[in-house]
């Protein structure tokens, strides 16, 4: 076996390692995370993050503030009552200069 034959043998051979050695790695930080996910859910935090989250919300109703999916449909509302605007705007000096 030649030289270059040889290290490409090691090399192939020490990828395939790290590729086994990257994959139990990766299994066992899936595992981790399972049981993390698991014993948050039975856990008081989830109760205690859907309180926080009830209170933030309620505070913020009460402090007049709106969700961004409600301020961006509230600008395209008003983007296009200005451009309704606009066009009365321009229709009516149309007739203006008419009359004149």
């Amino acid at each position: 076996m030649s030289i270059s034959a040889l290290c490409k043998t090691k090399n192939s051979v020490k990828i395939s390692g790290l590729q086994r050695k990257y994959t139990l790695m990766e299994n066992k930080f899936q595992k981790l995370s399972d049981k993390i996910r698991e014993l948050l859910k039975n856990s008081p935090i989830e109760d205690i993050e859907a309180t926080i989250n009830a209170l933030i919300k309620s505070k913020c109703t009460e402090l007049g503030l709106v969700s961004r999916e409600e301020f961006d449909v509230q600008t395209e509302v008003l983007r296009k009552t200005r451009e309704k605007l606009e066009a009365l705007e321009q229709e009516l000096a149309k007739h203006e200069t008419k009359t004149k």
